[in-house]
């Protein structure tokens, strides 16, 4: 994880001021959970959800990490408000509508959602971030809500 928060010299300008590690930290996050780091997944979670409420204004795909950071500590029903917002602002938006489907159990429904978002053959790290997370979740609760 730390490779992906370098900022070699060899690309230029350097590190800049503002850097969104949304996604880092949500790998690492999840690293440090299947090693038990429980402390350290609690504080990755915490900047996750402070970092999102930065970006809150814009349309932003990595809103989702913050939102399923919201999930993770237990705070289900500001995260589906978060989604809603969203929604309301972006009613096509295929990442807010997984998400939506994803919070409410209808992890079919995710799954069809994520399968319209690209294709297999084009990188997409969030994308893929996400099938991970999503597959670590169906082994958790293989059973479906409302689906």
């Amino acid at each position: 994880m730390e490779k992906a928060r370098s900022w070699p010299e060899t690309l230029g300008a350097g590190r800049p001021y503002d850097v969104d590690e949304r996604l880092e930290d949500f790998i690492e996050q999840l690293n440090r959970e299947n090693l038990g780091q429980k402390e350290k997944v609690n504080v990755l979670l915490n900047k996750l959800i402070e970092e999102t409420k930065q970006y809150a204004e814009k349309s932003d795909p990595y809103q989702v990490l913050g939102i399923l950071a919201l999930q993770k500590h237990g705070n289900i029903n500001q995260a589906l408000t978060q989604v809603q917002k969203w929604l309301q602002n972006e009613p096509d938006n295929v990442l807010a509508q997984w998400a939506y489907a994803f919070l409410s159990g209808k992890i079919g429904a995710a799954s069809e959602i994520m399968q319209q978002w690209g294709s297999d053959d084009e990188p997409n790290v969030l994308r893929s971030t996400l099938r991970v997370y999503s597959d670590i979740n169906k082994t958790i609760y293989p059973l479906e809500k409302g689906d």
